[in-house]
């Protein structure tokens, strides 16, 4: 495998025009970031929703790392299945929500930094045992670290669909 080098290319920044739709959407978005959350949906649903899709969001990260459980079988053991309840498939899930949750506790009052993702790293391993070297499967991890280079800026490259 090959040493990545560093080559540098100055930044520019995007100014388009008033007439450009570009232009409306940052303005909007502006204005959204700057908007009160309210909505029309009651907070308990919202709420509810909202912890729904951490489960599943939860569920989504661990199939990554290689993980099986079923959205059912996590269901179950959150409602009192002793024994699945421990199980490590499940405790990989929990954690993921618990980190979640974390996140969205924190990230506006604390700045994202290496100590921040070492107390994420912290809750999403909590309770789990390192796999041995020689019984990672296949699956779990290859996501995990990937190397990207670029070697043109962003806008000289050309994507085909």
């Amino acid at each position: 495998m090959t040493t990545p080098t560093f080559t540098h290319y100055p930044l520019t920044l995007v100014s388009p025009s008033f007439d450009d739709p570009l232009t409306d959407l940052i303005i909007e978005l502006d204005y959204l970031r700057k908007k009160p959350l309210s909505g029309t949906t009651h907070p308990l649903l919202f709420f509810q929703l909202k912890h729904l899709f951490h489960i599943l969001e939860s569920i989504g990260s661990a199939r990554i790392e290689g993980n099986n459980t079923t959205v059912a079988e996590y269901i179950e053991a959150m409602l009192g299945d002793q024994q699945a309840g421990h199980m490590p498939s499940v405790v990989e899930i929990r954690n993921m929500e618990e980190a979640m949750t974390f996140i969205d506790d924190y990230v506006r009052d604390r700045p994202l930094d290496r100590q921040f993702v070492r107390e994420l790293h912290q809750m999403v391993v909590k309770g789990l045992a390192a796999p041995p070297v020689a019984k990672v499967t296949a699956h779990r991890g290859s996501f995990g670290l990937m190397l990207f280079v670029l070697t043109k800026p962003a806008m000289y490259r050309r994507i085909h669909y």
